[in-house]
């Protein structure tokens, strides 16, 4: 059977070459968002790759920031171009089924009788978040979108999948009892490495961090805005930053891809936003250290180098969720408990 893959995030292209490059299913086609930073040097990224599995790659309407009915035409415009693409029945490969046009894949490809997996989309891959969307809301979007169109508090909860493809499947809160669940390893990711994606890409964003002594991982507030305080997290980092370079430490910050710079002037080095964070991983060596809060980075890190410490701010920022923090702790991700505390271990 013939695959497709739908992606969103540097984190997802990434995600998709690990999975179709090591599969033997028929031909696979990529479809990349506009949200993608960068989109087009990525691409051509995938086109140098000596191992690149897609046959085709397809871009879709951007629609990230857009407010209104220009992203509710954007959303139809790709809705209306996936109906198109599947018009038989394929594997697809899903990564965020809370957007409208990834949905209607999962939807369409049902309708042809084909397959359907969910695929890692970090953080919210292992939370369980409640939809608290206004039932009137609920009524517009069926109605602008589809009648399909549904939320659940994880994205696994949705009877459109078989099957899951995920970093850390053990994690998962609750599943279905027919979900599969399937583990992305460490090796997948390495192998990428040894077949010089990995390389192609660091070369075409230019990214070094060798004098670097920290990287600090910036959340997306609307994915965390329901769990922490996101004003206080925001607060934090920017004193962490500071605290650090004063004790001499370099930094550097990687924002959300689909996220503006928000921690204002900070001495800092900027890596691109438009980069996977695992790509960069594989240039940190065990002085360097990283920190995030509920990032997924935290634990993907020591899949490719278990020897750098991770430090996560979720105490500091006040999250709840005792399930993340119990696994955090199976990782060894060191929390402290407050700004002192953060900057003492450094």
């Amino acid at each position: 059977m013939d695959s497709l893959y739908i992606v969103s995030t540097p984190y997802h292209f990434l995600l998709a070459c690990t999975i179709a490059a090591y599969s033997d299913r028929g031909e696979k086609k990529i479809l990349v968002l506009g949200s993608v930073r960068e989109r087009e040097k990525l691409i051509e990224c995938l086109k140098e790759w000596k191992n690149n599995p897609f046959e085709e790659i397809i871009c879709l309407e951007e629609r990230t920031g857009y407010q209104g009915i220009r992203k509710v035409n954007a959303i139809r415009k790709n809705i209306s171009l996936i109906k198109k693409i599947i018009n038989r029945k394929f594997h697809t490969f899903i990564f965020d089924p809370d957007a409208p046009d990834f949905q209607s894949a999962a939807v369409f490809n049902s309708r042809q009788g084909g397959i359907n997996s969910y695929c890692e989309d970090g953080i919210s891959s292992y939370i369980r978040s409640k939809v608290n969307e206004p039932f009137h809301r609920k009524i517009v979007k069926k109605i602008v979108y589809g009648l399909w169109f549904e939320r659940h508090e994880n994205h696994t909860d949705s009877p459109l999948f078989q099957d899951a493809y995920l970093v850390k499947p053990e994690m998962l809160p609750k599943k279905r009892d027919d979900l599969v669940l399937w583990k992305i390893m460490g090796e997948d990711f390495r192998k990428l490495k040894e077949d010089k994606l990995i390389d192609i890409i660091g070369k075409k964003f230019e990214i070094d961090i060798e004098d670097v002594d920290i990287v600090v991982m910036l959340p997306k507030p609307s994915k965390i805005r329901s769990v922490v305080d996101f004003e206080l997290l925001k607060d934090t980092y920017k004193r962490l930053i500071r605290g650090l370079v004063k004790k001499g430490y370099k930094i550097a910050i990687k924002y959300h891809p689909q996220e503006e710079e928000y921690l204002g002037d900070v001495e800092v080095v900027r890596i691109p936003r438009s980069v996977a964070s695992e790509i960069f991983f594989f240039k940190m060596d065990k002085n360097q250290k990283l920190v995030g809060d509920i990032t997924t980075a935290l634990y993907t890190i020591k899949m490719i180098n278990s020897k750098i410490d991770s430090i996560s701010l979720v105490y500091i920022a006040g999250y709840k969720d005792q399930y993340l923090i119990d696994n955090f702790k199976k990782w060894n991700v060191k929390m402290p408990k407050t700004l002192d505390e953060a900057l003492a271990i450094f």
